[in-house]
């Protein structure tokens, strides 16, 4: 029996949510489908502990985001790209174009590479961001509406252009974004809920309602949004 090979790209391989990703693409493949994952990272020897750093099915790449040349580059090679590079706090204090100018360029890269192959495979994007909160800001908590938000605000807005240069197109461009809750590795491992609309689908306000376990978010991108085409073209808020 013959295999079908597909390429997966991994931004944001060495992050917390990225390392997990990694660990997950590693299990999905099957004898009929082989998922061969090229993880970018700044230093390839940050993933150097990663328990799968030995396994054939992955491969570190040296790179950044800041290399037109290279993202377009990476992304024309590969069936599936994955986006999980994130920003500290001190990053979103003051504005940038961190996710906009990288999406930018995946877009020229995915719309270039399908237009001069018609007959290739189409490229999904797949894309964590973290809007949730500020698109549904009724259910925002005060703390958040009051102090992080003034802290993190640029890296939303640039999150908001990000997803609006591959939403507001008229071209034939797979993606799903991701909208998680905050993230925090030290919450239950509970199963996630999914709103179709990009927002949070709690009912009430709850203890773990605003949080999200990294490690389901993780699985979730790979089992729901890479491996299966749930939901393609689509834009999704999570959290418990």
């Amino acid at each position: 029996m013959t295999s079908v090979e597909l390429k997966v790209l991994v931004f944001g391989a060495t992050g917390g949510t990225g390392h997990l990703i990694l660990k997950h693409l590693m299990t999905v493949s099957t004898p009929q489908t082989v998922y061969k994952v090229t993880a970018v990272a700044r230093n390839p020897s940050t993933l150097n502990d990663h328990p799968d750093i030995q396994n054939p099915n992955l491969t570190v790449a040296k790179g950044n985001l800041s290399d037109e040349e290279q993202v377009k580059s990476l992304v024309s090679l590969h069936d599936i790209v994955i986006f999980a590079a994130g920003l500290g706090i001190l990053d979103g204090q003051k504005p940038n174009e961190f996710y906009s100018r990288s999406a930018k360029w995946i877009y020229e890269a995915i719309n270039e590479t399908q237009k001069s192959n018609p007959n290739r495979l189409k490229i999904k994007f797949v894309c964590i961001t973290a809007l949730g909160l500020c698109n549904d800001p009724e259910r925002m908590y005060l703390l958040y509406k009051w102090t992080i938000k003034r802290w993190f605000q640029p890296c939303y807005d640039d999150m908001g252009i990000m997803e609006n240069i591959f939403l507001n197109n008229n071209d034939d461009i797979n993606y799903v974004f991701v909208r998680p809750a905050y993230l925090n590795n030290n919450i239950p491992d509970k199963e996630l809920r999914v709103d179709m609309d990009g927002k949070f689908p709690l009912d009430e306000v709850n203890g773990l309602g605003w949080q999200l376990n990294r490690n389901v978010l993780a699985k979730f991108i790979v089992n729901d949004c890479v491996v299966s085409d749930k939901y393609d073209k689509k834009v999704l808020g999570v959290t418990y």
